[in-house]
């Protein structure tokens, strides 16, 4: 009886499961419990981000989104870590970006090339417009963006909230990181998300 419970549950942490939605993708609860972890380590436990790992999946981002003609820019702490310090945000805990929902589809495709590199679907949230992927023990969490649904980091209170409000601050410069040119939201954005004093850290602050 033992063998058979631990068949089980490896069977729960390592088989891909159907995501239960009209974009069918599949995670693992392993891979759920590994987005669980990343959280604790840099929002409990206070680990910094590993940078080099976090700038290697930027770029792998940036260059399958490029060959996908899919727009995305530097979002939430992302954004303002580059626009503040130009670099992450050593305390953050995640690579924010966003892309428009009328890419949605493309970056659905896309997925399944994304994994070749070695990513994997940690969780699925907010009608199939939010994904976080991780790859070597570093998250990025990808906002859907678009007119009649919610988006995650709309409010200074990271509720979830239309859209609309967050959409009319989507104004981009170019920002050359390591090469490659990002879209990066204008200080309006930062405003709006983080107040007019952005400019000073608040490590107590959800980023």
């Amino acid at each position: 009886m033992d063998l058979i419970w631990i068949i089980i549950i490896l069977i729960i942490l390592f088989v891909e499961l159907p995501w239960n939605g009209p974009h069918i993708q599949k995670y693992s609860l392993h891979n759920y419990l590994n987005n669980a972890i990343i959280k604790t380590k840099h929002g409990y436990l206070d680990i910094p981000l590993d940078k080099e790992i976090c700038y290697e999946n930027l770029a792998i981002i940036h260059n399958v989104f490029a060959k996908h003609d899919i727009f995305c820019w530097l979002s939430e702490g992302t954004a303002l870590g580059f626009t503040r310090e130009n670099d992450f945000i050593t305390h953050d805990d995640d690579v924010d970006l966003g892309i428009y929902e009328k890419d949605k589809e493309k970056f659905i495709n896309c997925l399944d090339t994304l994994k070749k590199y070695g990513f994997e679907i940690a969780e699925i949230m907010n009608n199939n417009n939010f994904y976080a992927i991780i790859r070597k023990g570093e998250k990025v969490d990808i906002d859907i963006t678009g007119p009649n649904h919610n988006c995650i980091s709309c409010s200074k209170a990271w509720s979830r909230e239309p859209c609309e409000k967050i959409i009319p601050y989507l104004k981009f410069d170019k920002k050359e990181i390591r090469g490659k040119i990002y879209n990066l939201p204008k200080i309006p954005y930062l405003e709006f998300l983080y107040g007019k004093d952005w400019k000073i850290p608040k490590r107590s602050k959800v980023i």
